[in-house]
């Protein structure tokens, strides 16, 4: 994916949703230790940003940073029936990726619109029931047609705010559960906002975003959005 995207040549529209500024990878020490991190998974994520190790955080270069902290606290999965979320790509539509756990709609997409280049399943996500995402969090589902693509989110305020500030986008519902704390068996969907595409892209993948962090200048890290299943 990430290769395809730096190939790939678009005229920036304006920007779609509002966006929190990311910082850029760097190769440069921000000096911080393993001391100055609560929990593993920050300093991991404060790894995966940088290029190299400047600030000495792998000691035995591993690719694990502060193996001595603790993890954060892990809660009990939710009591709901999971399933495949599909990810397909547009380089139509400017890098535009799509997600859904509708299994005919991503039959729909392979089948009949050639806009798509379906990529497989991307991650695994619970169900709500009847609407309901019990003991976790609704991801919310908007499609601009402005901007022909798709946006998701798990903050009832950006949620909010979208559907009744922008009239850019078009509210869809519920798309599937997450959790905004790891949960048993969880992991971590990773944002990146990118003002060249107007687009905003997710991932599990921890190698795509370290890549995207560390050598595509078209993407902004925002962080952690939710948690899934692998």
């Amino acid at each position: 994916m990430t290769n395809r995207i730096v190939r790939a040549l678009v005229l920036a529209a304006a920007a779609a949703v509002v966006v929190v500024p990311a910082t850029g990878a760097s190769a440069v020490s921000t000096d911080v230790d393993c001391v100055d991190f609560t929990y593993q998974e920050d300093a991991q994520d404060h790894l995966d940003g940088q290029i190299g190790d400047p600030d000495r955080l792998d000691s035995d270069g591993d690719g694990i940073a502060c193996e001595t902290l603790p993890y954060r606290p892990v809660s009990a999965a939710p009591a709901l029936a999971s399933t495949p979320v599909y990810r397909f790509w547009s380089p139509r539509f400017d890098n535009a990726h799509f997600f859904t756990t509708s299994a005919a709609e991503a039959s729909t997409i392979r089948t009949t619109d050639r806009n798509w280049i379906d990529e497989g399943v991307a991650f695994s996500a619970w169900l709500p029931v009847a609407g309901d995402c019990l003991g976790a969090t609704p991801v919310h589902r908007f499609f601009s047609d402005r901007f022909k693509t798709h946006f998701y989110t798990a903050s009832a305020q950006e949620q909010q705010h979208i559907a009744a500030t922008d009239r850019n986008w078009t509210y869809e519902g519920v798309s599937y559960c997450a959790t905004t704390t790891p949960v048993t068996g969880s992991v971590p969907v990773y944002r990146f906002w990118s003002p060249v595409f107007s687009k905003h892209f997710f991932t599990v993948s921890r190698s795509e975003s370290h890549q995207l962090r560390t050598t595509d200048r078209n993407w902004s890290y925002e962080g952690i959005a939710f948690y899934v299943l692998p």
